[in-house]
């Protein structure tokens, strides 16, 4: 969860401005701060039931899906190695799920999570980390902790 938490705070500290040439005098358009786009989860489905997955690196595919504004290549984070939990990034939504109350991330928000089932019961393992923009400074506030449900599922 910090790698994902870390990338998504990386990636709204970019400035965002388009590409411009500009006569002398002349001010650019304004540069914006934004957050990434909701990645697909990986793998696809749900979390693997009690064995590890293999991520895909083709192009599109896994982690290697979204683009410069979206998704795990805007949030510049990959895994090569089996796992064994779904990994989620959420913009402006919560991850479906759980049942404990852990902070609400809005609109202007985010949650980065890893969902697993380690011994394929009906019970899953949730952790995940969140945090929000805060209108009044343009600033990113993220949780102090991970939310952690099952651990031990």
């Amino acid at each position: 969860m910090g790698a994902i938490t870390r990338g998504a705070a990386a990636a709204f500290e970019r400035e965002m401005a388009a590409s411009e040439i500009l006569a002398g005098g002349a001010d650019s358009g304004a540069a914006s701060h934004s957050l990434c786009t909701d990645a697909a989860p990986v793998p696809n489905g749900g979390p693997p039931l009690g064995v590890k997955y293999q991520p895909n690196a083709t192009e599109g595919q896994d982690f290697e899906s979204g683009t410069a504004t979206g998704g795990w290549k805007c949030l510049r984070f990959s895994i090569n190695q089996p796992i064994y939990y779904q990994y989620h990034y959420l913009q402006g939504t919560q991850i479906t799920g759980p049942t404990g109350t852990r902070p609400d991330p809005g609109a202007t928000g985010f949650e980065a999570g890893a969902v697993g089932n380690l011994d394929a019961d009906a019970v899953n393992s949730y952790f995940i980390r969140g945090g929000a923009v805060d209108a009044a400074t343009g600033q990113l506030a993220l949780a102090t902790q991970i939310y952690i449900e099952n651990e031990y599922e």
